[in-house]
């Protein structure tokens, strides 16, 4: 699957143009129109995103403490595999 992802303006009358690559050989498409929010590098920095977001969640204890609470976890369940 091709995706294409282009910012443009809105033009008088709620009008939006963009060309297709020359290359873009699909006869039907699905448009998607969001709206655009500007964020500065400020903003960004104090947002955490992906996996950074979960740094520092886990209270900082010896590996074999948290290996005992996940053993624990494991074996709350019974488990019938035949």
């Amino acid at each position: 699957m091709n995706a294409i992802r282009e910012y443009v303006d809105v033009q008088q009358g709620n009008i939006v143009q963009f060309q297709l690559p020359d290359d873009f050989k699909a006869t039907r498409v699905e448009v998607i129109v969001l709206p655009f929010e500007n964020i500065s590098n400020d903003d960004k920095s104090d947002k955490k995103t992906g996996l950074s977001r979960l740094r520092g969640i886990m209270k900082k204890q010896p590996i074999e403490v948290i290996e005992k609470e996940i053993n624990d976890l494991r074996n709350e369940w019974e488990r019938n595999i035949s």
